[in-house]
């Protein structure tokens, strides 16, 4: 078992530093431990318990039988040691601390951007890989020892038998879809020296196992996914790891071996084809809830994964609970779509009914037998149809249910398997207009009317009709003219449907036209509108999002088709005014607090999060809000009060639908970073360009042009942050600043490689720095060791550092630059009064390479002169690169009493380490 140091790579295949062996207590530990274990002298033979393996003052999980060693780390809950032995003897490392070990870091985190260090079985979504977890071990000793680790969103337990050269593996995700990195290095002291090229993939067909095995002495490490509910997601590599990222949702069962294999087969090895041909669904079936009313006799079931047909179709696996009225189910059928079973009651459903459906004795096709989870609520409209109207001309429409819209008239639609009814009030047709229904029967596009058939409206869109219902009023005077693709039939008053036509002394209109009468449709669009009497003045459509005037063009439509409706007209157990208006679109988000995407927020403290959203056909909005995919609120917004087990990174999606079908949600995620030590930091600091008096100009802001993104991205700050806002906050805010901490003992040893955090931020007129969100106390998320010190960085202005340490007082850091050339180090050398007893930092330095000399003026300022805008020439910070920017900044601050060039020392220079 080899030791080593993980370093930068330098040359050749192989780098010089893989061939060093390591000083690290703390891996070193470990493998001394893995070989104790390899030569026998362990007395227990199958074990699982804490220990601090690696000394490192924080225990470990360590699993082992005969076969496999395993060591779990507690950040992560990942594995970060594996080894096994052969029947010979031998043992490897198949996952090691030497790619899961970080030297920038305690070693015990991943690093994900090189992929060099990534332990087995590291849960990236959600990213729960750098947060503490808990475990619990479940059972230490025997031939069964068991163990289950959790933290927000994801919980795993791992299962170790005698004799078995795998580990049991069982996901819970909640009901979301987890991801799992995992890094392999098959016999690591191989490829020290032999790189990647002994590697051979291994893999099932479907990708039903996915691993790697070293051909020089078949050393194997794979994970087995079978029918357990996982699939492979991708590969990653890195300077000696190869490795496979898993993905699953809800529960899932997997296997990790480790061991030998024999010589493949193509990427197939007998040993891994054994264990995947075994059975690893171990989960029931779910009930979904709510059960869905297909019509008013027929129920649909939906469960979470295919079910037996046998017991799905026994009827006496169901019952009915707490419903008023008494119904008996006669059948039950497993649909196409195998997770799906539709029950059928003998007569129907009482409208307004509700109770539960409980099902027993289901199984799935693996033989687990629903639990739990296993009683749909079941809700039966009020007002549902078929409903017949009498046309008599009183209102037998239900408001609550067939009441479609209502505007200065009052719409009404329903039907039953006769007949479409229309209830149009209050108006008189003799006096007051005329009343028109257009009816498209095909929702085919292009196919119908582009004019109605009294010549008084248009249409346009995908819904034109085939029908056009025209009353002029007076009793007897409905037409129901039809259009045959070239023009309209009037086929003449009364011959078709019957009506009841409002009057002075009753103003209801309602009308019936037998389903026959309109070909027996499969599906309808209807729109309904009424004109001045005898004129082309159309006052009044519905639905209201089309534009009423003279001579207007209708294209909005009421959707009793599919997919806006589940099955053919005449569809029972429908509440027409649930009906949706097409065209549709989706419902959006309009606005969102906070404002910024990525956010840290410390335990035991609130934060709330809210969205606004818009639907165009003002549909309902329905919204939900998943923090780790697990939903946690159905509102429009969302306070999250984060505790101790929450630390570490979460994402917190609103979603936003209106349900419609076809229409996609629209979402919105905040990246919410959750700590409980975290350094709050108080700054003043004074600019000299910008100040005047006792505080500073913000003309970059009042005019406009300062980014809405950090400008510190670029040599020589290099800075990766991505701080952003959507506006500047408020109109005292002058310009971006970097500030930066750096742990040390004192202020002459806080050089860049003590830097511990950076962060944009905004400095304001009076000097008070504050964060993106508007706080004046920024929040770092870092703990210190020794002594804390604070740069401040601008983009022409020399940077400044603390000469002292900072002092927590009441739980912030506070710092004030502007009282002393003493509060920063180097004093005046880098530093400068601005006003009597008011010091700043001094400003010239455009090239930002910590002096203000001539290359300034000649490689920025000239080059920049007279333009406007956001220039590091523009030393006033007045958004102008003038003379002034030169002649009254960078010339005195330069030490040269004109500006010709030459100059062999500055005045000012930066002191920062």
């Amino acid at each position: 078992i080899n030791l080593h140091e993980t370093g930068w790579h330098t040359s050749g295949e192989v780098a010089d530093w893989e061939h060093r062996y390591s000083s690290h207590i703390k891996n070193a530990n470990v493998y001394t431990q893995a070989s104790r274990w390899a030569d026998g002298q362990y007395m227990t033979n199958t074990a699982c318990y804490f220990d601090d393996i690696d000394h490192d003052g924080s225990d470990e999980l360590v699993m082992h039988n005969e076969k496999v060693f395993m060591v779990f780390e507690g950040i992560g809950g990942k594995a970060n040691w594996v080894f096994y032995k052969n029947d010979l003897g031998q043992a490897f490392s198949v996952v090691s601390s030497d790619m899961a070990y970080w030297s920038e870091t305690d070693g015990d985190y991943n690093e994900m951007s090189s992929l060099n260090h990534v332990a087995a079985l590291s849960d990236v979504w959600p990213d729960q890989q750098g947060a503490v977890y808990n475990i619990t071990i479940d059972q230490s000793f025997g031939d069964t020892v068991q163990a289950t680790l959790d933290q927000w969103g994801v919980q795993k337990t791992f299962t170790l038998y005698t004799g078995a050269d795998y580990l049991d593996i069982i996901y819970d995700f909640y009901d979301q879809t987890g991801y799992v990195k995992s890094g392999w290095s098959p016999d690591l002291l191989d490829i020290l020296w032999s790189g990647k090229s002994h590697l051979q993939r291994v893999w099932g067909g479907y990708g039903s196992y996915c691993g790697y095995r070293n051909f020089a002495n078949g050393a194997t490490v794979a994970l087995v996914l079978g029918n357990g509910g996982a699939s492979h997601s991708s590969e990653f590599e890195g300077t000696l790891v190869q490795g496979d990222e898993i993905s699953g949702h809800n529960q899932f069962k997997m296997r990790m071996y480790a061991g030998y294999t024999s010589e493949p087969t193509g990427t197939s090895v007998p040993e891994l084809e054994t264990l995947v041909s075994e059975n690893l669904d171990v989960f029931p079936p779910i009930l979904y809830s709510p059960a869905v009313l297909a019509n008013t006799s027929t129920v649909l079931l939906s469960f979470s994964e295919s079910v037996s047909i046998t017991e799905a179709e026994n009827v006496s696996n169901y019952n009915l609970l707490d419903f008023t009225g008494s119904y008996t189910i006669v059948n039950a059928e497993r649909q196409a779509d195998w997770t799906k079973v539709e029950l059928s009651i003998s007569g129907n459903f009482t409208p307004g009914d509700a109770g539960q459906i409980e099902v027993n004795n289901i199984t799935d096709l693996h033989g687990n037998i629903i639990e739990g989870q296993n009683i749909a609520d079941l809700t039966i409209p009020a007002g549902i149809t078929p409903h017949t109207v009498f046309i008599d001309g009183v209102n037998d429409f239900l408001d609550e249910s067939e009441l479609i819209e209502t505007q200065t008239h009052d719409l009404y639609i329903t039907y039953d398997d006769n007949n479409l009814y229309i209830g149009f009030y209050s108006m008189d047709l003799n006096l007051e207009g005329d009343f028109f229904v257009n009816i498209d029967t095909d929702q085919t596009s292009g196919s119908g009317a582009t004019t109605g058939s009294w010549d008084r409206i248009g249409f346009s869109g995908d819904y034109l009709p085939e029908y056009q219902v025209a009353i002029e009023g007076g009793g007897g005077s409905m037409q129901v003219n039809n259009w045959d693709g070239s023009s309209w039939n009037y086929p003449g008053s009364g011959t078709i449907g019957s009506s009841y036509e409002g009057w002075a002394n009753n103003g209801l209109t309602e009308i019936s036209i037998p389903w026959a009468d309109l070909g027996n449709p499969f599906g309808i669009a209807v729109s309904v509108h009424i004109s001045v009497e005898e004129s082309d003045d159309i006052p009044e459509i519905f639905p209201g999002l089309n534009t009423s005037g003279i001579n207007p063009v209708i294209s909005y439509f009421y959707a009793f088709f599919q997919p806006y409706i589940s099955g053919g007209m005449p569809l029972s157990g429908m509440e027409p005014n649930t009906v949706y208006v097409v065209p549709n679109t989706p419902a959006t988000i309009t606005g969102h607090l906070p404002q910024e995407l990525s956010l840290s927020i410390l335990t035991d403290t609130q934060q709330s999060f809210s969205v606004t959203a818009d639907d165009s056909e003002n549909d309902e909005i329905y919204y939900i809000w998943k923090l780790d995919g697990a939903t946690v609120s159905g509102l429009s917004s969302y306070l999250y009060e984060p505790e101790l087990a929450d630390i570490g990174n979460h994402s917190l999606m609103a979603i936003v639908s209106d349900n419609v079908p076809g229409n996609g949600a629209d979402t919105l995620i905040w990246n919410v970073e959750v700590i409980e030590h975290a350094i709050q930091l108080s700054l003043k600091v004074f600019l000299e360009g910008p100040f005047a008096g006792t505080e500073m100009n913000s003309d970059l802001n009042s005019k406009g042009v300062i980014p809405l993104q950090q400008p510190y991205s670029g040599s020589p700050w290099d800075y990766a942050g991505t701080e952003s806002v959507v506006s500047i906050p408020g109109i005292n805010n002058v310009d971006w600043v970097l500030v930066e901490l750096r742990d040390a003992v004192d202020a002459d040893s806080a050089n860049s490689g003590t830097m511990i955090a950076q962060k944009a931020a905004f400095v304001q007129k009076d000097g008070t720095v504050i964060s993106i969100d508007g706080s004046s106390v920024l929040q770092f998320n870092t703990l210190v060791s020794q002594q804390l010190f604070v740069v401040v960085w601008h983009r022409d202005h020399l940077g400044i550092i603390s000469a002292n340490a900072l002092v927590e007082t009441s739980g912030v850091y506070e710092y004030d630059f502007t009282t002393s050339e003493n509060q920063v180090l180097g004093g005046s050398a880098g530093y400068k009064e601005v006003a009597t007893g008011i010091w700043g930092m001094v400003a010239g330095d455009s090239n930002a390479d910590g002096t203000v000399d001539d290359l300034d003026k000649e490689q920025n300022w000239k080059t920049q002169a007279g333009l406007m805008g956001y220039y590091s020439g523009d030393y006033g910070l007045d958004s102008e690169v003038s003379n002034e920017d030169k002649n009254e900044i960078w010339l005195p601050n330069s030490g040269m009493n004109s500006p010709v060039s030459g100059m062999s020392e500055p005045k000012y220079k930066c002191n920062v380490p």
